[in-house]
């Protein structure tokens, strides 16, 4: 059974893989799956300060959905934060 509204994904890599073309094709998801599963969209955020990561989401056909803060596991207190999200 699959949990209804949007899916959220994450991508994270290890700084070795930083900057060397191994985000775009480590996308999580297969899409064609996904529709099947009756997806319609997938939503991600990404740090404000991290350009390359909103351009591989953009790459990948995400648009831009707003600005948020919260607070991240990985980082001292809230941050900002772009939306994404990729209607199927």
């Amino acid at each position: 059974m699959y949990a209804s509204g949007p899916v959220v994904t994450s991508v994270t890599l290890e700084p070795p893989k930083i900057a060397h073309g191994f985000r775009t094709p480590a996308f999580p998801f297969d899409l064609s799956f996904a529709r099947e599963q009756g997806v319609r969209v997938i939503v991600s955020e990404s740090f404000l300060d991290n350009a390359a990561s909103q351009r591989v989401l953009e790459t990948l056909g995400f648009e831009p959905k707003g600005i948020c803060k919260k607070t991240v596991s990985t980082r001292d207190g809230p941050q900002t934060l772009q939306k994404f999200a990729l209607s199927l």
